[in-house]
């Protein structure tokens, strides 16, 4: 199994009809990091399911062994790392990739209405700062969003360190936005540091694959940047946080005419290069 079908596969089993695989599947998402160095009996007893049900979940999840589930889990909790292509020549890497680039981008059309993305901005031009977080891939994402957005005026932090972003999320309140990224939206230290920041008052923007997830549940505000409907397509190792950056681009495009252009205007200035250089 490929680690983006694995999320996919937890997703379906929340809608089981099996209140056994139900169980199993939000603790395992609740929960990636204890799970993944579990024995089959100890995620038994943590989920309140016998070892049985666990041994039927992964013949459900077409997984041959227990090991198997625990290097899936490992995966996920570093979110979905880049992978190599699965091409032999430079020009089939031009085109497998362009060709991802290209889905991942018109994607967003059918994932995010206009409605949400204005309901976005309107959230961020009326927010006091705003806390940007992300780990592994996503994190290149949460960087991006917070080079955007500063240089509109708005006040920014990012942050990818999960002990600084948890204690961060712990001090902000109504009036602050908080835009935790998560392609997976079950990384743990993402989901528990949006728990912090809206127990705090502060609003929760998601930007997440996934439209169920602990993250979601979280979100006052999900974005959701891929479609994912194959199980297993030819490109699931390819990275996808092109949907993702493409949404902060529209945010960005759509802030720049509410907040107007005097402050990135002055940005500009400061690192446009030298001309005497």
């Amino acid at each position: 199994m490929s680690q983006n079908n694995f999320p996919e596969t937890l997703h379906r089993m929340l809608s089981s009809r099996r209140s056994t695989e139900r169980k199993l599947a939000a603790y395992l998402l609740s929960e990636p990091e204890k799970s993944a160095v579990m024995s089959a009996e100890e995620l038994a007893e943590a989920s309140g399911v016998s070892t049985a049900s666990v041994s039927r979940m992964l013949r459900s999840a077409g997984m041959l062994c227990f090991a198997e589930l625990r290097r899936e889990l490992s995966e996920l909790t570093g979110d979905l790392p880049d992978s190599s292509l699965p091409v032999s020549d430079a020009a089939a890497a031009m085109t497998t990739v362009c060709g991802v680039v290209k889905r991942s981008v018109e994607s967003c059309r059918s994932t995010i209405t206009a409605e949400q993305l204005d309901e976005a901005a309107s959230i961020l031009s009326r927010s006091s700062e705003v806390c940007i977080i992300g780990a592994g891939t996503s994190a290149v994402t949460a960087q991006y969003a917070f080079t955007k957005l500063f240089r509109l005026g708005l006040s920014c932090s990012f942050s990818s360190d999960g002990i600084i972003m948890k204690m961060k999320c712990a001090l902000m309140r109504r009036g602050s936005t908080l835009i935790a990224v998560s392609s997976s939206g079950c990384t743990k230290v993402v989901t528990e540091s949006a728990a912090l920041a809206k127990k705090g008052g502060a609003s929760v923007i998601a930007l997440s694959d996934y439209r169920v997830s602990p993250l979601a549940r979280c979100a006052d505000l999900l974005l959701t940047t891929t479609t994912r409907t194959s199980p297993d397509p030819p490109d699931a190792e390819l990275p996808l946080i092109q949907g993702q950056l493409t949404v902060i681009d529209m945010l960005y495009s759509l802030l720049s005419v509410r907040l107007g252009n005097e402050k990135f205007e002055l940005t500009r200035n400061i690192v446009k290069p030298d001309k005497q250089l």
